[in-house]
């Protein structure tokens, strides 16, 4: 957001000297080798999560303990407002480029916490490009990253880099079965952790999220609430409801219906414009295909978790792909044959790869709109 940009986010692009063999400092030039800057070393935490993700550092989201009004600590989650302003995604990475590489070139604007490539798995594509997630200490030095190195050449190359907009979800809770609340009217200044502290005085919060719109960083201006247990669930929806929080008097209604969306996946749609309404109480998000998830989950196995996406355009590419289908959760392979115009996403979960076909069936990419189904 260039309003509220730190002092320096439109820093000139680093000399071309200041890159790892393979790397262009400037944009749309021939190839240029060059000796390996010399940097300080840099410790990058071990990811021990399974899924691979930039954004799965303990800096990228949190876990609070505040106490409830019994007086018994528990441990709901923070999720982070998204996109993570200090995580980015790099599409195109040519197969030599490694991820000692990558932190080197990303260093070149701020200090990196954490590199992750994920290796493109097309076997009939020799030339297939990697994606990865690189992770700043600094926002600023991640918004210097994206303008400065967005277009960039490695290895003859150019990269594409952009916002990684998956939420923290490393061993999260299934809040499926919760008891969940939405709250309207919320106020500009109401983050997660302002939502999480106004509603954990009536009891374990498993969950508290403000939706926010990843094309602008803004709230908007409503959010939604988990309670491990009804009793608890009640007496917030009965106190809450039309109180203040931060400069306006809120909304309470209950969120639960039968097959509803995670929060996290009600974000994601939120991020897409499937804004949920709440007559009577109850959310229905518009959805762009015509399968419903209930259908989706119950009509195939639950170890199929591979969309297939059709209706490609030749020029359609992983950066195109990917960032649309990590907001349903962790995209752990992808296949793509857009010369013949369809690919295939591996999601974490079953349900996950479900909600990202019913979601993203019909989204206009390339100014095609996606035919999605079970891989």
């Amino acid at each position: 957001m260039a309003d509220s940009a730190p002092p320096g986010t439109n820093l000139p692009p680093p000399p071309p000297a200041a890159g790892p063999p393979g790397y262009d400092g400037q944009q749309g030039n021939p190839q240029q080798h060059m000796p390996p800057p010399t940097l300080a070393p840099v410790i990058i935490p071990q990811n021990t999560n399974p899924i691979p993700t930039a954004i799965s550092s303990p800096m990228s989201g949190g876990v609070m303990s505040p106490v409830s009004a019994g007086g018994g600590a528990y441990t709901p989650r923070r999720a982070a407002p998204e996109p993570n302003k200090r995580a980015l995604y790099v599409g195109g990475l040519d197969p030599r480029v490694t991820e000692d590489v990558l932190r080197q070139i990303f260093e070149t604007t701020g200090h990196v916490q954490s590199v992750k490539i994920i290796p493109d798995k097309t076997a009939s594509s020799p030339t297939g490009f990697n994606y990865g997630f690189v992770e700043y200490d600094d926002p600023g030095a991640a918004e210097r990253g994206m303008a400065t190195l967005n277009g960039r050449r490695i290895h003859n190359n150019e990269i594409r880099v952009n916002w990684a907009y998956q939420s923290n979800n490393t061993a999260k809770e299934d809040t499926s079965n919760h008891y969940h609340i939405f709250v309207g009217d919320l106020s500009n200044e109401v983050n997660d952790e302002v939502l999480l502290q106004a509603f954990s005085t009536f009891g374990p919060v498993s969950e508290a999220r403000v939706m926010w719109d990843m094309k602008t960083g803004r709230s908007r201006g409503y959010g939604f609430v988990a309670f491990r247990d009804r009793p608890d669930a009640e007496r917030a929806l009965s106190s809450m409801d039309g109180e203040w929080l931060g400069s306006r008097a809120i909304r309470c209604n209950w969120a639960n219906q039968k097959g509803q969306p995670s929060i996290s996946q009600q974000q994601a749609m939120a991020s897409m414009g499937m804004t949920p309404t709440t007559p009577f109480g109850h959310h229905h998000f518009p959805t762009h295909g015509v399968q419903s998830f209930d259908m989706v989950v119950a009509q195939t196995p639950q170890w199929q978790t591979t969309c297939y996406v059709g209706n490609l355009t030749p020029y359609t590419s992983q950066s195109d792909l990917v960032p649309l289908f990590q907001n349903f959760g962790y995209v752990t392979e992808t296949r793509f044959q857009s010369d013949r115009g369809f690919a295939f996403i591996k999601m974490d979960t079953h349900e996950n790869a479900a909600m990202a076909i019913c979601q993203l069936n019909g989204y206009n990419v390339n100014g095609r709109p996606l035919k999605c189904s079970v891989g």
